[in-house]
């Protein structure tokens, strides 16, 4: 539960410092420079992925239908409690 609220926290002081950059950006430099800006996070978040060594393991259990996992997933969902009270948090936050 620590860990939601945390997420959550960070995620809605992003929410609101990011358009008052943004707006920062716009107001002194203009709205090429702020689109220049966003540009380059974005390549450098996809050069940064692109890096990463991604290891691909062999799965001991054998594949079920997609149908059959969002079905069992659906179902524990359902009967655990504190998973329905994160996504509670999630969406009233």
């Amino acid at each position: 539960p620590a860990a939601v609220t945390l997420i959550s926290v960070g995620y809605n002081a992003v929410r609101s410092i990011g358009p008052a950059l943004g707006g920062i950006i716009v107001a002194s430099s203009g709205p090429l420079t702020a689109f220049a800006l966003a540009t380059l996070t974005y390549l450098t978040m996809l050069w940064a992925i692109r890096r990463c060594k991604w290891s691909v393991g062999s799965s001991p259990l054998p594949r079920e239908p997609l149908t059959t996992a969002i079905h069992d997933g659906a179902r524990f969902t359902a009967l655990s409690g504190e998973i329905k009270a994160a996504i509670a948090r999630g969406t009233l936050f």
